[in-house]
C-alpha cells in the first residue's frame, strides 16, 4: 500500500511539472501569433500606402482598419488570440508620420501606430519596444495597460 501512495505521488510531482511548462509554452505560442499578426499587418499597410498615393489608411481603430484592409490588401485582418488573463486587443493609430505619434484625421497620412500586448513576462520588450523611435509614454494607452509591442512608421 506504501509503494502505492509513493507511485501516485510521483507521478502526480511530474504531472504539476508537465502542466507548468505547458502554460508557459502556450503563452509563448500566442505572443509568436501576436508578432506573425503584427508583421502581416505592416505588410497589408504598406501595400495600401503604395496604392493609394503615399497615405495609410486614416483610421484610429483595428476595427475601422478592417474595411480598408480587406479591400483586396488582405483576407480578414487578425484579432488578439485573448485568453482569461489578458482582455486587451490590438490597436491601430494613423499619424501624421512626424516624431510624435499626432492622430491624423484627414488625408494623407504618413505613417501609423500598432500596438500588441504580450502576455509571457518580458516576451519581445526588449527587442522592439520602441521600434521606429516609438517613445515609451506612446506605448501606454490612456487608461489602458501598458503595450509590450509597438510599431511605429
Amino acid at each position: 500500500m506504501i509503494e502505492l501512495l509513493v507511485v501516485i505521488a510521483i507521478i502526480g510531482i511530474l504531472a504539476s511539472i508537465v502542466l507548468a511548462s505547458l502554460t508557459t509554452a502556450r503563452q509563448k505560442s500566442r505572443d509568436a501569433r501576436r508578432l506573425a499578426d503584427m508583421k502581416s499587418v505592416q505588410t497589408a499597410l504598406e501595400l495600401y500606402y503604395s496604392t493609394n498615393g503615399n497615405t495609410y489608411p486614416p483610421r484610429n481603430t483595428w476595427a475601422n482598419l478592417t474595411a480598408d484592409l480587406n479591400a483586396g490588401y488582405m483576407s480578414g485582418v487578425p484579432n488578439d488570440p485573448t485568453f482569461a488573463g489578458l482582455t486587451t486587443n490590438y490597436t491601430y493609430q494613423a499619424t501624421r508620420g512626424d516624431t510624435a505619434p499626432t492622430a491624423c484625421a484627414v488625408v494623407p497620412c504618413g505613417g501609423y501606430l500598432m500596438r500588441a500586448q504580450t502576455e509571457y513576462i518580458g516576451y519581445l520588450t526588449a527587442d522592439v519596444t520602441g521600434v521606429g523611435n516609438v517613445p515609451t509614454a506612446a506605448c501606454t494607452s490612456a487608461g489602458g495597460p501598458p503595450y509590450n509591442y509597438c510599431v511605429k512608421i
